[in-house]
């Protein structure tokens, strides 16, 4: 199965209009299934915020006279009942007035009602009930205040009472009582289309009893589920097609920092330390973009190093090239001489019949051609470096010199030392091999009846060949291989010093040659760090 690629983009979009859908549907369920009986809680609360206000200003004496408007509809009426009289006072949001019982019974009633609502003990349990009997001279009066009213205008008759039919256990009933006192009775009930909530206020002050009656209806709010399916479909347009501009905005505000650096990437000037830029600040793409130029610099370094290495290892093979070049050249006249030296002894021409005198100086350009071959042996293997080892030079010089004691002898050249106790830490193989070719030189190439200075200080050492000089012109090519002065007694390689100049570049020293007055001196100098006394 083909994989299918996404951009960052399509992501984005599709993601954002999945969560936009999945929003929306959370807030049409919310819409359908909980807003109903949130409304209804916050109905009833608000109900009984109400009663308690307006029972509160009624006991302050306070009415509906000073522009006080009920935040809510629904039927209310406030009733004093007085300690003493029969004059009640009566408050509605449409009038107030005082209404005064005449007849006997309304009177014995309204007693009896009054001694209900007055608490004798502030601990004892409220009880407010009544028989039907307690009410049957009230009944009576009202009948036959009725009769007449009904033979003289109308006559009703059919009568037919349909039950109130109630959700089965939706009925609730609850006492609170106010901080400062008042008791409320609150009761609901619920049928399927709407919710019924009554409240019966009341307190006594100073043997006056307040009472504040109220009912409401609630509407359900079922009539939201059709309207809200209704608009489902539109609901959903508008929320997909919003989610799509948006998430088409913020994809590609999202998109295009990184298309960006993605551009800066393939384009990016090397010789820059900070070529990635995007405009977005104080965010995970800002931490992209430092990261993004860290790794150019840290590339860029490598990369210059990596050139330098390239340059320094093309150098190297152009100075091999041009070595192997001059040796092929240097071994070329040994090896004619040697083989001119061979065909006369074989043919015997002239002198060369006598092969005993002659076979001495083919071995000697055998013995030069050797020399020449182990040098550059030496030149071209790759050194095994040791570790740092603490080397006294004023005991290694005189164990080298013992080395080439015979030639010196033999050219009557003696030496002279002015040395102090040195011990350096280097590699001791390398550092032999230096001293080993500057004492050689300097035998081979002091006059004859003369002598060798050799001086140690904790900086250097200096071998000055007693009266002995250089061609100034070979001076500045004297670092390179083959470089030799041919009018010496007895030439050498040419290789000697350009190997003192390789292994001291090895050792991270330095050196040095020059003619003086006193002759030819040549002096190596170490750094600091290598001292250790």
């Amino acid at each position: 199965m083909k994989k299918i690629n996404r951009t960052i983009t399509q992501k984005t979009m599709i993601y954002t209009v999945l969560m936009t859908l999945l929003l929306g549907s959370l807030i049409i369920g919310y819409f359908l299934w909980m807003l109903p009986g949130l409304y209804a809680r916050y109905k009833t609360d608000r109900y009984l915020q109400t009663i308690e206000e307006v029972q509160r200003r009624f006991i302050q004496g306070k009415t509906f006279a000073d522009d006080y408007q009920l935040s809510d509809n629904f039927l209310l009426m406030s009733i004093k009942l007085p300690h003493t009289g029969n004059t009640i006072q009566v408050s509605t949001a449409n009038a107030s007035m005082d209404v005064v019982l005449k007849a006997p019974e309304l009177r014995a009633l309204y007693h009896q009602l009054r001694t209900s609502f007055q608490f004798t003990n502030s601990e004892k349990e409220l009880d407010v009930s009544w028989d039907e009997k307690d009410f049957a001279p009230v009944i009576a009066l009202v009948k036959e205040m009725y009769t007449p009213i009904q033979q003289t205008f109308v006559e009703i008759q059919n009568v037919q009472t349909y039950p109130f039919e109630m959700i089965e256990g939706s009925d609730n009933q609850e006492i609170y009582t106010t901080t400062d006192d008042i008791w409320i009775f609150a009761g609901t009930v619920e049928q399927n289309t709407n919710s019924y909530a009554s409240y019966v206020a009341f307190k006594e002050v100073d043997q006056e009893i307040y009472v504040t009656v109220a009912s409401a209806m609630t509407p359900k709010l079922n009539e939201l589920f059709p309207i809200v399916l209704q608009s489902t479909p539109m609901i959903l347009v508008v929320l997909l097609v919003m989610s799509l501009l948006i998430a088409h905005w913020f994809s590609r505000k999202l998109a295009y920092p990184i298309e960006l650096l993605a551009q800066q990437a393939r384009t990016r000037d090397r010789e820059k330390e900070l070529v990635f830029h995007q405009p977005n600040k104080g965010d995970e793409l800002e931490v992209l973009e430092n990261a993004l130029n860290q790794m150019h610099t840290e590339l860029h370094q490598q990369l210059q190093a990596v050139h330098c290495q390239n340059n320094v290892l093309a150098a190297m093979n152009q100075k091999q090239q041009l070595l192997l070049t001059n040796a092929s050249h240097q071994l070329k006249t040994p090896i004619a001489s040697a083989l001119l030296l061979v065909e006369s002894m074989m043919h015997r021409v002239g002198k060369y019949q006598d092969t005993p005198t002659y076979l001495p100086e083919v071995k000697k350009e055998i013995q030069k051609m050797q020399q020449i071959v182990q040098q550059l042996m030496y030149l071209f293997e790759e050194q095994p470096r040791e570790a740092q080892a603490r080397v006294a030079v004023e005991q290694l010089l005189p164990v080298i010199w013992q080395n080439y004691q015979a030639k010196a002898d033999e050219r009557a050249v003696t030496i002279e030392w002015q040395t102090t106790p040195v011990t350096i830490e280097t590699e001791e193989a390398l550092f032999v091999a230096i001293l080993e070719n500057i004492l050689q030189n300097a035998v081979k190439y002091t006059p004859q009846n003369h002598r060798v200075f050799v001086r140690l200080t904790n900086q250097a050492v200096t071998v000055i060949s007693e009266n002995a000089k250089i061609s100034e012109q070979l001076i500045d090519h004297i670092h390179e291989p083959f470089i030799r002065d041919t009018t010496e007694e007895e030439a050498g390689t040419g290789l000697g010093l350009y190997l003192v100049d390789n292994l001291v570049d090895l050792l991270q020293m330095t050196w040095a040659i020059k003619n003086t007055s006193a002759g030819v001196e040549v002096t190596v100098n170490w750094r600091d760090e290598h001292v250790n006394n």
